[in-house]
């Protein structure tokens, strides 16, 4: 997909007819790289998003997560500087995702956030929620786009029976949630996400009116992917759709049933890697620290239609 992508150059005949369309390119860069009489050539480049999974580990144990690299070490800072230096450097992306395992759990994380800014790119972090206060987010708030959070049920019980909690048990208070939400829309203009994986424990729970209480721009529902051996989580595309009936019908709510080649991730080694989209593992396609990017994003065989309705 990215083949024909890369280096695309759109001829523009008439400037006051094209100016109308920028606001409708959401996220597009418009970069004018000739003049010539009566014509306009237009490279449109950075229009992807890039999540980069800065380590594995996590303070929850979420049975049906799919971040599973087998790679229990943290990318080191120079690396993800790195990374991210060279995904600016190839013009095709226009923010950087922020992912693990629990990001928030990476040494530092505020300046990882700084440089992709520095790198003039805006900046989204997924979190379960459990370890950020009002303290943690007067570091880097100011620098975020996006901010999501990851709930998969409001009872507890369904929480611990996931995994979705700590190694004692302690699960994300829906009272926390709400007073962190309130303190970001309150002291930024950054966008809450809410992310909700419909599985075989959480596939009956009514959590609408609780999720409609909440300050989000955006709320994702994704259906359960078989990775390694989370076979007892995922549910049948009947019990999917049957969730989103009643959890679906939300302002702003995105349903997400096919997560395959959908996703531009480089895992904690700094690989550039694919979900396969018949077996329960990644592909790597090559180095995102030594590799040309350009040439690694040939690579992907990018789903665009799927794509597009994820992030827009």
């Amino acid at each position: 997909m990215f083949n024909h992508l890369i280096g695309l150059v759109y001829p523009v005949f008439l400037l006051q007819n094209f100016i109308p369309q920028l606001a409708n390119m959401s996220s597009w860069y418009i970069s004018i790289i000739k003049f010539l009489p009566g014509h306009i050539f237009v490279c449109m480049i950075g229009n992807y998003k890039l999540n980069l999974h800065i380590l594995e580990k996590c303070n929850h144990h979420c049975g049906f997560c799919f971040a599973h690299y087998h790679l229990n070490n943290f990318m080191n800072l120079d690396d993800s500087y790195k990374v991210i230096e060279k995904a600016a450097e190839s013009k095709m992306f226009y923010e950087v995702n922020i992912a693990g395992g629990e990001p928030l759990m990476f040494p530092k994380i505020e300046k990882v956030i700084q440089h992709i800014k520095d790198c003039n790119m805006n900046v989204s972090i997924i979190t379960n929620g459990s370890l950020l206060d009002e303290e943690m987010l007067d570091k880097f708030l100011h620098n975020l786009t996006t901010i999501g959070f990851s709930i998969h049920s409001f009872n507890e019980r369904t929480n611990q029976a996931l995994g979705c909690c700590t190694s004692d048990g302690k699960t994300l208070k829906l009272e926390k949630l709400i007073r962190v939400c309130d303190y970001i829309k309150k002291n930024s203009d950054c966008k809450i996400k809410l992310n909700t994986t419909v599985n075989s424990m959480n596939k009956n729970e009514l959590m609408a009116p609780i999720i409609k209480r909440l300050p989000y721009s955006r709320y994702k529902i994704l259906k359960c992917q078989e990775y390694e051996n989370n076979k007892r989580f995922c549910v049948s595309d009947q019990e999917f759709e049957n969730f989103c009936k009643i959890n679906g019908n939300l302002p702003n709510a995105v349903i997400e049933k096919d997560m395959h080649s959908t996703y531009i991730m480089v895992n904690p080694a700094g690989d550039l890697i694919q979900n396969h989209p018949t077996k329960p593992e990644y592909t790597t396609l090559g180095s995102a620290l030594n590799d040309n990017f350009l040439e690694l994003l040939k690579k992907l065989p990018l789903n665009e239609e799927l794509y597009r309705t994820r992030y827009n």
